[in-house]
């Protein structure tokens, strides 16, 4: 069953690359955990887009995706969750600058 988008992750995807960076999507596949990914710069980012516009209870990651992002913490590797274009360039502006 491919995993459902959320409304605003087209909005996000499009403001992403305004600013140069790359998406790949990974959202055909519910098991992977999180929606794509983002190449900015030297960078690889994991991704997942989550509707800033709706209450916190209808943002939780599933448990795909919190199994995905505790791995990756574990690791030390930042599971990104983007919730309005604005906050997605912001967020991986600041990526760029560290």
């Amino acid at each position: 069953m491919p995993k459902r988008t959320d409304a605003n992750q087209t909005e996000v995807v499009r403001a992403l690359r305004q600013i140069g960076a790359e998406w790949i999507p990974t959202s055909g596949d519910p098991m992977i955990g999180f929606d794509g990914l983002v190449l900015w710069r030297s960078r690889v980012l994991i991704c997942e887009v989550k509707d800033g516009s709706k209450p916190p209870s209808a943002r939780k990651l599933t448990d795909n995706e919190l199994k995905r992002q505790a791995q990756c913490e574990s690791r030390g590797i930042p599971f990104l969750i983007l919730t309005s274009p604005e906050q997605a360039v912001e967020l991986i502006w600041s990526i760029g600058r560290n």
